[in-house]
């Protein structure tokens, strides 16, 4: 369905922000896990190949879905300035809180990994 009204642009508009602010928001929480996780150049680069295979298709989609494959300026712009507000309003709290939440997820299971290793472990002789 092609937007003719300007109330139908303005909505396809801010569906374009959201967009935009969801796969910059997406993006951050991928910086935080490899900040969590500390994956080399080579984990790096295959999260970062996925991310962007997938917000592509997101992008392709939204476009082929909203306008019937023709393209109109103000969507890209939208995107772009969603992406831009969601890094000046949220980026660092979202890198940081993913970061935060993440390492105390692997210290809870490197404790438990312990304690389940230590209640099957024979007691050695002194």
């Amino acid at each position: 369905m092609l937007p003719t009204s300007l109330d139908q642009q303005m909505g396809m508009f801010l569906r374009a922000i959201l967009l935009g602010a969801a796969l910059a928001a997406g993006f951050d929480l991928l910086e935080g896990f490899r900040r969590a996780c500390r994956l080399g150049r080579g984990g790096t680069a295959l999260l970062d190949a996925l991310f962007c295979l997938s917000a592509l298709g997101a992008f392709l989609l939204f476009f082929l879905r909203s306008t019937d494959g023709r393209l109109r300026g103000y969507l890209p712009l939208g995107l772009a300035l969603g992406a831009f507000l969601e890094q000046k309003a949220l980026s660092r709290l979202l890198r940081r809180s993913c970061t935060w939440l993440l390492q105390g997820l692997f210290r809870l299971l490197k404790r438990g990994r312990d304690g389940l290793f230590w209640l099957f472990s024979f007691p050695r002789g002194q």
